[in-house]
């Protein structure tokens, strides 16, 4: 693996789990709607 697929691979992981623990925190908050808007923005 190269060092550009280490960052690539980095980058898609962190991605991931910050999309995760903000859609997380966002229905605990009943604010699922906030969550789906910002998923179809991206």
């Amino acid at each position: 693996m190269s060092a550009v697929e280490a960052w690539i691979l980095l980058t898609g992981v962190l991605a991931t789990v910050s999309c995760a623990l903000l859609g997380a925190f966002l229905v605990l908050r009943k604010m699922s709607l906030i969550g789906d808007a910002l998923s179809h923005a991206g």
